[in-house]
């Protein structure tokens, strides 16, 4: 699919008519439609007065950015526009946990940044109650493993590490949850705002120690999944208020 393409099929579309797209085509024109959203919310950001604020960030953030364009939306405003440092840091926390971001320019604007700004009030405390020395998981693809580069993402949550793992398909033995020890200073911030209580770290080996965990779910994976497969029943069946 080309531009010209997908602006046929994007106004039809508005026009209310039906369109059937092969999962080519599909992903095709989401890729476009992510293309043009980021680039009306980079213009967005460049009419607003410059530094650009916390809150008018994440207002264009939230119009414009949507679950795969958001981090990009936010990368091409931090190198585009002038933004505050609290835009600056409450913007990546945002972008990050709600996007898809590339492990480099993640792991480069996290050190760039101070973490205890980044972090909210209910993040921060929690990151200061934990103790100086964390056991850490991820849920991750053996491929990630025997490379022993792995993403920023982890968790002091086995049973989340475990979920991200095998949240497609319990029986993928190309999954498996590896662990770590680092030290709570290595840590690059905190969040919780999503129940996973994810650690933003870098882990490479050799320079780090990371062993297999799990190569398949426990119990605590099971429990977990019915657990929210209970939930999900119990909030189809409430009525709205």
């Amino acid at each position: 699919m080309n531009r010209a393409e997908y602006i046929k099929l994007r106004d039809a579309l508005r026009r209310g008519e039906a369109v059937n797209l092969t999962p080519e085509q599909g992903a095709a024109f989401l890729r476009f439609q992510t293309l043009e959203q980021v680039g009306a919310g980079v213009e967005a950001a460049q009419q607003e007065p410059q530094p650009i604020t916390a809150d008018a960030l994440n207002g264009i953030l939230t119009r414009y950015g949507g679950n795969w364009g958001v981090w990009r939306l936010f990368t091409e405003i931090v190198q585009k526009c002038r933004i505050t440092p609290d835009a600056f840091a409450s913007g990546l926390a945002d972008a990050y946990t709600m996007g898809h971001a590339d492990r480099e320019t993640a792991l480069l604007l996290f050190q760039f940044a101070n973490r205890r700004d980044i972090m909210n009030a209910d993040d921060l405390a929690a990151f200061d109650a934990l103790p100086p020395y964390l056991t850490i998981y991820r849920g991750c693809s053996v491929e990630e493993n025997r490379a022993g580069v792995f993403g920023l993402s982890w968790t002091v949550s086995r049973k989340i590490a475990e979920f991200f793992a095998w949240r497609f398909d319990a029986a993928d033995r190309g999954r498996v949850v590896v662990r770590t020890i680092i030290p709570r200073a290595d840590a690059l911030a905190y969040f919780n705002t999503r129940q996973e209580h994810e650690i933003i770290t870098d882990v490479r080996r050799p320079a780090c120690s990371v062993e297999v965990a799990l190569s398949e779910p426990s119990g605590l994976y099971w429990e977990y999944m019915n657990r929210n497969r209970a939930a999900n029943v119990e909030a189809a069946n409430t009525p709205a208020v």
